[in-house]
């Protein structure tokens, strides 16, 4: 994606939707089809099967969140990647070198016991002292998978997402990191493989520097002062890109991170990327029938109040663009007054430098959920599987693969109904990433 800082940001044509920072479709069809749950291979044939959504959704079990609005001279995107898994055999994905994508069970692993703790909406705990003995297994497997995208002449481009799994952080079994960052801009593609390796190089540096090495420790240091390791690390961002060779003045990135304590997860969050974990009301029960979603990020959209409010205070605007027919369309943009940049469909990013005086921030938005026996799989994915499907969508087929225990079935199931809808609606293609993780 290159930067549409030359183009005028009231008039679309067709040749100019190339231009836009990001990879959401500007045009819009309003005639949207309706979401599919399923889409499988049968004698080299692709079948898609409607299926019923399942609207149960709920935030239980969510020990604290953070959704922070500060004014801040800052702002992030979301995508991370580990040099352990095996990308499409494109040009780009020589880049990431990898050799494994799959996750392996652990024989000694860890859990976290804790005292009772108030659940509420957008509340921060009082810091507590959390001892984290050694019991069960933390995962039972994991694996990511990315394919990259279109552009709107329907020509193969750098894919920018990166994902990551980070297993045992500074060899301490039982601590770590699996992530998604969506670069967008010229340099989009650095940015997101700069960045997803410089928040974990700091994040190991901060504990071997302290000495730290238990999970206990290590959770209560990242809990300490309001999650304020984390926030710092992200903050820290912007200033280290401009020693970098790549201009990140009107190119970043999103950035999701989970950070995986024992049986504690704290994810960090900027951009539209998200992270969803499933929980069953009978962790007995051989098929999942009952499963809730449980929400561990949230997509910070521009139009959002809280977002919207800082942005404005900031100097900056809210709107969307015009089509060639005066119509707006597309989505919410955040703009420097009447300039034509930076023209991003999300409210925080990392890098994305001169939208910084104009309200992009970027504090990450923290939430932590404590696992238990409830808890089957997470799923984290850009916003190129975000664009067609919901979170329905990807628990309906995550449903029948995790009783299964077919990860591989269901990275691919995703992956290939995402590529589908974006080839049935649009030319362009974003870059479609997913990371799964089974409990």
């Amino acid at each position: 994606m290159s930067s549409p800082l030359e183009k005028n940001k009231n008039i679309i044509t067709q040749t100019q939707n190339r231009n836009i920072i990001k990879t959401d479709r500007i045009n819009k069809k309003s005639n949207s089809p309706s979401k599919l749950t399923s889409i499988i291979k049968n004698d080299n044939k692709i079948i898609v099967i409607k299926d019923k959504l399942n609207k149960n959704s709920n935030n239980e079990n969510i020990i604290s969140s953070d959704i922070e609005n500060e004014d801040d001279n800052n702002k992030i995107k979301i995508n991370s990647f580990k040099n352990k898994n095996k990308l499409l055999p494109t040009k780009e994905n020589n880049l990431q070198n990898i050799n494994n994508n799959q996750g392996i069970i652990k024989n000694n692993v860890y859990t976290i016991e804790t005292t009772k703790t108030n659940s509420s909406d957008n509340s921060i705990n009082k810091e507590k002292k959390i001892e984290i003995p050694k019991k069960i297994n933390y995962f039972k497997q994991y694996k990511f998978d990315s394919l990259a995208g279109k552009d709107t002449f329907g020509k193969k481009k750098i894919n920018q997402d990166m994902s990551f799994a980070e297993i045992d952080i500074n060899n301490i079994e039982g601590f770590n990191a699996f992530g998604v960052l969506d670069g967008h801009g010229e340099e989009g593609h650095n940015i997101s493989r700069f960045i997803r390796y410089y928040i974990i190089n700091e994040i190991k540096n901060h504990f071997m520097k302290l000495k730290i090495n238990s999970l206990s420790e290590i959770y209560n240091e990242l809990k300490k002062d309001d999650y304020s390791l984390i926030k710092k690390i992200y903050r820290s961002t912007d200033k280290v890109l401009l020693k970098q060779d790549f201009n990140s003045n009107f190119s970043g990135t999103t950035c999701v991170i989970v950070f995986q304590i024992g049986n504690f997860l704290i994810t960090a969050n900027m951009g539209d990327s998200r992270v969803i974990l499933i929980n069953t009301d009978n962790p007995q029960e051989k098929e999942l029938k009952n499963t809730k979603i449980i929400v561990l990020s949230f997509d910070q959209k521009p139009e959002l109040p809280q977002e919207k409010k800082r942005i404005y205070k900031m100097g900056g605007i809210v709107d969307q663009m015009l089509d060639s027919k005066g119509k707006r369309n597309g989505p919410y943009r955040v703009w420097a007054g009447k300039e034509n940049y930076p023209g991003l469909a999300m409210s925080r990013s990392i890098g994305d430098l001169k939208g910084k005086k104009c309200g992009i921030i970027s504090t990450p938005e923290i939430i932590e959920y404590k696992l238990n026996d409830k808890s089957k799989y997470m799923v984290v994915c850009s916003d190129g599987v975000w664009e067609f499907l919901k979170n329905e969508d990807v628990m309906n087929i995550g449903n029948k693969f995790y009783v299964n225990n077919e990860i591989d079935k269901f990275l691919d199931e995703i992956i290939k109904l995402s590529k589908y809808w974006w080839e049935k609606e649009d030319i362009m293609r974003d870059d479609i990433t997913a990371v799964i993780v089974f409990f």
